[in-house]
């Protein structure tokens, strides 16, 4: 069994099979799966090799009979019985021990909430700062508690072997600690809708605390680090996941797009609402759209079921993005 280990902790390192392991649980999940994979492969070889020599060795053959055998032979069958039974239980046991580890955040772990929705991902750390993407540093265990506001994800990080399903009523949570900076990948692996494969953000792991509160110290002011309004405005569009479903053109993705909205509120025309009657595109409608989707509903969108960002968004943000709308009519397009 430790020749075994050992050889899969050799192989953890390579990364035919994997990214490359950037954190502290990377190396023993590598070690379990090249475990199992080896005696899967030793076992195979040798089943299937016996099988084919027998096979061929006692092939009828002309002037050849039939010899009379034994029905069963209890030593072989116990041994074909205990040493799949150690080995099984030996995998059965690397895999819980690390699973339960893996349940369990060590004291002092730097914990972000985590909401999942059709299709973006939103983390909000301990200051209440809303991110779409993941932040962290080299050394920190980082522990995220997670829900979904509609159906069933999951929160993937390859590099870190973390996964963990995010379900819509209740929470769910993993930790882990990473051992070098860099940009990393985090994708939803639960099939959740037609834009399933757009459910893409990173995990940026910085080199140090001080890296990581610079970045949040800047990050935390979009207005006031933007060069305008507008600018904040196209940058909040890019970050608070209207990306998934609204485009800046004429065109719709699941939602209307933003230029049609703009346009007519240049105009001064009014929008037509499902069930009838319309509502004239300002300020006030761009709020209430963002804060309750559900009250005024365009027409030929019912159903889209855009999430609420009531308690989710700043005024003055919801001030930069009706500013970043309104411009989209009169910047050519």
């Amino acid at each position: 069994m430790n020749g075994l280990l050992s050889l899969a902790l050799q192989g953890a390192g390579q990364s035919f099979w994997f990214p490359e392991q950037a954190s502290t649980v990377a190396g023993r999940i590598d070690a379990v799966f090249y475990f199992i994979l080896w005696v899967s492969i030793i076992s195979f070889v040798g089943v299937v090799g016996v099988t084919l020599w027998f096979a061929w060795k006692y092939r009828a053959r002309p002037g050849h009979s039939a010899v009379k055998t034994s029905s069963h032979d209890n030593t072989l069958e116990v041994t074909w019985t205990i040493i799949p039974t150690i080995l099984v239980a030996g995998m059965f046991w690397v895999g819980f021990k690390g699973f339960l580890d893996l349940r369990n955040a060590p004291e002092g772990s730097y914990q972000v909430n985590v909401t999942a929705q059709k299709w973006s991902w939103e983390f909000q750390y301990p200051n209440g700062h809303l991110s779409p993407e993941l932040h962290s540093w080299v050394g920190q265990p980082t522990r995220l508690l997670m829900t979904s506001t509609d159906v069933l994800h999951s929160l993937y990080i390859p590099s870190f072997r973390v996964k963990q399903d995010v379900v819509p009523g209740r929470y769910t949570s993993l930790w882990w600690e990473a051992t070098k900076p860099g940009v990393y990948n985090l994708f939803c692996t639960e099939y959740c809708g037609d834009q399933h494969s757009a459910m893409i953000t990173k995990c940026v792991v910085h080199e140090s605390k001080e890296a990581f509160d610079a970045w949040m110290e800047k990050d935390a002011d979009i207005i006031g680090n933007s060069p305008s309004l507008v600018a904040a405005g196209e940058t909040l569009y890019n970050r608070k996941g209207c990306t998934q479903c609204h485009l800046t053109t004429a065109e719709t993705l699941k939602g209307p797009g933003f230029l049609v909205l703009s346009k007519a509120w240049a105009d001064g025309k009014a929008l037509p609402l499902d069930g009838g009657g319309s509502v004239m595109p300002d300020e006030n409608y761009v709020r209430e759209s963002i804060l309750v989707p559900g009250a005024k509903i365009r027409d030929g969108f019912k159903g889209v079921n855009m999430p609420a960002y009531q308690g989710r968004i700043k005024d003055d943000e919801l001030g930069a993005i009706s500013l970043y709308i309104q411009s989209l009519a009169t910047d050519g397009n």
